[in-house]
């Protein structure tokens, strides 16, 4: 690798814009083709189609949500072990976690099949919606060792030194959704169906551009299944446990609030919330991009016993994101129409209106919410698991239901809205303690000590 660019040896800025634009590049086109899916749904297919696809996140972050658990904690230790010059260790942790995924998507699909009826009731307690959202899921699935497979080699790919490849399949990834939405939605008027198919197709191109790199000598990473040994497989599940935490919390989180505003203000109020999901997700994709750079980088540097370049990558990424949330809430103070206009047809004025309420409530939420990922993200990366979990649980569900008890109590209606910011606020506070708590200086000291200890005990003898 180009020593400009390797994670250890590289200069600090040049390093974290190799790995850090091309990540959040990859991550905005995959968010991009969902926010495509909002507007060719909002626009071609309906409110009904638009609030069913809404419905079905739960769904989507369990499976994401273990998918990213074995892909984040196996490249996390996989870099850890390029850092210390391993390489097989990384060779091995590398494969035991795709054939794993492999077999985990397998699984999941056949369960999602079995019990649709099951799942689908679960999702939504309205009849009407209900065959909207099976219809949705049971093309969903077939595409699932491909939507999941794509995301775990993604990661391995920016730990073996590949993010502009990593990035490009995403991007054509988009590319190919838009074109196939805009085919089956606008032109063939397939609505919820169209969505679900265009989306299965892209991600099954992606993953197979994604498998390219590994078939040459482009990577440091190969393929050698030469032990039944899954050991790397349980450590790895460990390492990337918060970030199934995090996806899989946020599903619940969706879940309580599509319920509580089906029942609060009916289907035009989930259609509302529905946008205000697009724009969340699109905004946070950005730090998520940030914060999943972070893990090839700080791991290797880790593993290299490199604290003072950590430091210094956690100082890059908090400036980046803060400012990145700074310039989102002053848009959306300013020009909420403009977000609402993107998915919602002007005769919808009930549904254009619930959703310009919910973003003068909610806009306060990205001014913090990208540290609480950033820092949730490095202390994932320095295998501080229980730390990096206790952040996501509180911005996903403990302070969010705490505040959802306590508002509902005292101010009730539309109060909750104001249960995101206040989350995130909260947890910012937390997450300063936890980084202060958890230095990389001190983390990599006490890391030292049982190498240096008995070394000490050897001199003095």
């Amino acid at each position: 690798m180009n020593t400009d660019i390797n994670p250890v040896t590289g200069k600090i800025f040049p390093v974290f814009f190799f790995y850090t634009v091309p990540s959040v590049i990859g991550l905005l086109a995959m968010s991009c083709a969902v926010v495509v899916d909002g507007f060719f749904l909002g626009n071609y297919a309906g409110m009904t189609s638009l609030t069913s696809v809404n419905l079905t996140i739960p769904a989507s972050g369990l499976l994401f949500g273990l998918a990213l658990m074995f892909s984040v904690g196996g490249a996390i230790r996989c870099g850890k072990f390029i850092g210390s010059g391993n390489l097989k260790a990384a060779n091995s942790s590398f494969s035991q976690s795709i054939v794993f995924i492999s077999l985990l998507s397998l699984v999941l699909t056949i369960l999602g099949k079995v019990f649709m009826d099951q799942l689908v009731f679960l999702l939504t307690t309205d009849s009407a919606l209900a065959p909207v959202v099976a219809e949705y899921l049971e093309i969903l699935l077939c595409f699932t060792v491909f939507q999941l497979g794509a995301l775990c080699l993604s990661y391995f790919l920016r730990v073996a030194g590949q993010p502009l490849w990593a990035s490009a399949t995403m991007i054509i990834g988009c590319f190919i959704n838009v074109f196939l939405d805009w085919l089956f939605i606008a032109q063939f008027q397939m609505g919820h169906q169209g969505a679900a198919l265009g989306t299965g197709l892209s991600a099954a191109v992606t993953f197979f551009l994604l498998c390219a790199p590994f078939f040459t000598n482009r990577t440091r990473l190969k393929f050698c299944w030469r032990t039944k040994d899954i050991s790397e497989v349980i450590k790895g599940a460990m390492a990337g446990l918060p970030e199934f935490v995090d996806e899989f919390s946020f599903g619940i989180f969706v879940f309580v609030f599509n319920w509580i505003i089906m029942r609060k203000l009916g289907a035009s109020g989930v259609a509302a919330f529905s946008i205000i999901n697009y724009m969340v997700i699109t905004v946070l994709v950005i730090s998520y991009g940030i914060s999943d750079s972070m893990h090839p980088i700080i791991s290797q540097n880790r593993g290299a016993l490199k604290h003072k370049r950590i430091k210094s990558f956690i100082i890059i990424s908090m400036l980046s994101v803060f400012a990145l949330g700074v310039a989102i809430s002053s848009l959306l103070v300013t020009s909420p129409q403009a977000v609402s206009g993107l998915f919602i047809p002007s005769g919808e004025r009930e549904t254009v209106q619930l959703t310009n309420h919910f973003i003068s409530k909610i806009w306060p939420v990205f001014i913090v919410n990208g540290i609480n990922i950033v820092l949730a993200a490095y202390l994932t990366a320095m295998n501080r698991c229980v730390d990096s979990t206790l952040i996501i649980l509180s911005r996903n569900i403990f302070l969010p239901v705490f505040f959802l008890f306590i508002i509902h109590i005292l101010i009730g209606g539309d109060g909750i809205l104001i249960v995101l910011p206040l989350s995130e606020l909260c947890t910012f506070f937390l997450s300063i303690f936890l980084l202060y708590k958890n230095r990389p200086e001190k983390l990599i000291s006490n890391a030292l000590m049982p190498i240096v200890a008995p070394a000490r005990m050897y001199s003095v003898k």
